[in-house]
């Protein structure tokens, strides 16, 4: 090997030993874990996915907002749609879940707070609950800052959520209808994750569908800092 080659070679070692460093120390607001490339796992994305789609649907078929005179009209205007009618519009939820699934992982980040817990969060609870913890002891103006440093930031892993979740959608979306078609649903979880997703290639543990969400636990300790310096407060109810 000669003294350039030799040079060439050292330097793409140190080259790559930096780069590597600089990607696990890039700055990130606080709570928020470093960028690992072994996540999301397949287990992490499609409970995402399942709690989304939960809550679309849920919310479809809710009548919280209607009087009790809407709610029977409602009932008569069921009565009288065909067969179709009923078909079609039971599955516009599921539709509207399966479009706006994916773009919903963009709303989530990497917590660092517990490593017990589920890795990921809501954005808007790490950083409401940082933030507001940063109100109370620093003041509004460091709270504010450190507001625009969660909005500017992007986390790698929250964009490997969405593509990941766009795979499953791809490969997926007909077996999604098909379950919304039944009479007695089988568990979304059981259905779609561990008898669909954690069968195909490697074999993939399902522990994350059990583990426990931080988001709690952030707002607990946010409200902590508020009684500390607002002790007054503690008795009142919100």
């Amino acid at each position: 090997m000669n003294g350039l080659t030799c040079i060439v070679v050292q330097s793409g070692g140190t080259l790559s030993k930096r780069s590597t460093k600089k990607d696990r120390t890039a700055p990130r607001p606080p709570g928020v874990a470093y960028n690992n490339k072994k996540y999301p796992t397949k287990c992490q994305v499609c409970r995402l996915m399942v709690e989304e789609i939960t809550k679309t649907l849920k919310g479809a078929g809710s009548t919280d907002d209607l009087t009790e005179e809407q709610i029977k009209e409602k009932k008569r205007k069921d009565r009288r749609k065909s067969k179709v009618e009923k078909r079609r519009e039971k599955a516009m939820p599921m539709l509207t879940a399966i479009e706006d699934v994916c773009d919903k992982m963009l709303n989530y980040i990497p917590q660092e707070e517990d490593r017990k817990k589920f890795r990921y969060v809501k954005s808007d609870d790490l950083k409401d609950t940082k933030t507001l913890i940063e109100s109370q002891i620093k003041g509004e103006t460091e709270s504010d800052q450190l507001k625009e440093e969660y909005n500017r930031f992007k986390h790698p892993e929250t964009n490997r959520l969405m593509e990941m979740c766009d795979e499953i959608i791809n490969k997926r979306e007909n077996e999604l209808l098909k379950w919304n078609a039944m009479e007695e649903k089988e568990d979304l979880f059981q259905y779609l994750c561990r008898d669909r997703i954690f069968v195909t290639g490697e074999p993939e543990p399902d522990t994350c569908l059990t583990q426990l969400t931080i988001r709690d636990d952030l707002w607990s300790k946010a409200f902590d800092a508020i009684f500390e310096k607002h002790p007054e407060l503690k008795n009142q109810e919100f």
